[in-house]
């Protein structure tokens, strides 16, 4: 599967076949934490853009203002990886002190 390009509907397809022929518990592993096996075959360049605050932390601020825009007044955000460090940069990026 590696160095396959997919589209935006193929990757949801992708993640739903997997989904249906893994054990619940490999769904589970790492879920918003970790990439787990069935993540690493889907998180791709093109599903990076599902989330709209996947971007770049100079992006972020306009992304935010566009959702307060919406009517939003909140934002769950889970780090993954270097929790401490993800939460700063989120932090940093969104503007909070």
């Amino acid at each position: 599967m590696a160095g396959v390009r997919y589209g935006m509907q193929e990757l949801i397809d992708l993640w739903t076949e997997l989904v249906a022929v893994s054990p619940a518990r490999a769904v589970a592993i790492g879920h918003l934490t970790e990439m787990n096996d069935i993540d690493r075959q889907v998180v791709t360049g093109v599903s990076m853009h599902i989330d709209p605050l996947t971007c770049e932390a100079s992006a972020l601020p306009a992304k935010l203002e566009n959702l307060a825009g919406q009517g939003i007044t909140e934002v769950a955000f889970q780090p993954m990886g270097a929790i401490e460090r993800e939460l700063q940069a989120f932090a940093a990026a969104a503007g909070i002190n």
